[in-house]
């Protein structure tokens, strides 16, 4: 799958049956995410501001590839493009 700099993901509905709210919801899945440098087990950070969210794997805890650094060398260069 070619790197990307967007994905379209619709926002889906969490019932909460006890308290009888819903709550939105966002469920990221795919290869495309270890190809950004996202791997099981990472600790993100998730920024929130003007209808934006921002998810960012925190350095400390993030489990390194060989492969890496050039993923996100790859991603950075995606970005820039797309900016």
């Amino acid at each position: 799958m070619p790197l990307t700099a967007k994905r379209y993901i619709t926002v889906g509905r969490l019932a909460d049956g006890q308290h009888r709210r819903d709550a939105s919801s966002l469920r990221l899945m795919g290869r495309w995410l270890y190809a950004l440098g996202f791997s099981p087990g990472d600790t993100v950070l998730v920024e929130c501001r003007d209808g934006c969210l921002i998810i960012r794997r925190t350095v400390a805890q993030t489990a390194e590839s060989p492969e890496k650094p050039q993923l996100l060398a790859n991603v950075d260069a995606a970005l820039s493009r797309a900016a």
